[in-house]
């Protein structure tokens, strides 16, 4: 499934304390997109990239229902921009971690689990 949305500037939390993400105002949700850690690809500007996306409540932070996407190789800010992203694989469940540096090491985690699931799968 395919959703979009404009890119959105966030507190600066991921890119300071975990990964740099995208922040997205989807344009509309679809029903059957659970919360969850996701593989995807990411359309941006004519280009594709992979991703590990995060769509539901930030449950370790502040229980604030996001969708963000950390974008392999790529480094711009694109604030205002419209982004496509295709959700692939769900990688896991969103769980409440003890605290920020067992969430840091479980999202590096998701990443490499989701760029093996681009590379072997897509």
């Amino acid at each position: 499934m395919k959703v979009s949305g404009i890119v959105e500037r966030g507190a600066g939390r991921g890119r300071s304390e975990f990964v740099p993400t995208l922040n997205l105002m989807l344009d509309s949700v679809p029903e059957d997109l659970a919360y969850g850690i996701y593989v995807c690809r990411v359309y941006i500007d004519g280009s594709e990239y992979g991703g590990a996306m995060h769509y539901g409540k930030r449950t370790t932070i502040d229980d604030l229902v996001t969708f963000e996407v950390n974008v392999f190789d790529f480094d711009q800010t694109i604030y205002g921009e419209s982004v496509e992203v295709e959700v692939m694989d769900k990688i896991r469940d969103i769980v409440k971690f003890e605290n920020k540096e067992e969430l840091q090491k479980r999202i590096q985690q998701d990443i490499v689990e989701a760029k093996s699931v681009l590379s072997s799968r897509y």
